[in-house]
């Protein structure tokens, strides 16, 4: 029986809702020259909320303030195949605090400007998912501050 890969994903966002994405590098072993995801593979006897914490600081020198988790889901591709798990944070500090430590680039976009990168569809889809949830969650709240009947 082959282990299954586990991996740990964040997926930051700041106040006008783009999503930071990493350009991976051409020679990398999984979806090379792809936008991805930052975080990785989660270690013997870590829990991913922990792997995701690390993998944000090895990534992109950045400590998580309050990962929220997301989802979780299996995944497959020409590389690799294995499950993971999603966690989100609204990102609120200064964007020049981090560095990119892993990756050929990076960039923070829109869910209306993910189609123009290469990605491969279920990343488009999982941000998509995250930008309707995160327009819910910002349509709830807006009632209950404003209307005096909530």
């Amino acid at each position: 029986m082959m282990t299954q890969y586990k991996a740990a994903l964040i997926i930051l966002y700041d106040h006008e809702k783009k999503f930071l994405l990493q350009h991976r590098t051409k020679d990398a072993a999984v979806l090379p020259d792809y936008w991805a995801f930052f975080g990785g593979g989660i270690k013997e006897g870590e829990i991913p909320e922990d792997a995701v914490r690390r993998e944000a600081y090895e990534e992109l020198n950045y400590r998580l303030q309050a990962p929220q988790f997301f989802t979780e889901q299996d995944f497959n591709t020409d590389a690799i195949k294995g499950h993971m798990y999603v966690y989100i944070e609204a990102f609120s500090g200064s964007k020049s605090a981090l560095k990119l430590q892993e990756g050929q680039g990076w960039g923070w976009y829109k869910a209306s400007e993910i189609n123009k990168l290469k990605m491969i569809d279920h990343d488009r889809q999982l941000i998509r998912s995250i930008d309707r949830y995160l327009a819910e969650k910002t349509d709830a709240n807006y009632g209950k501050r404003f209307n005096p009947d909530c």
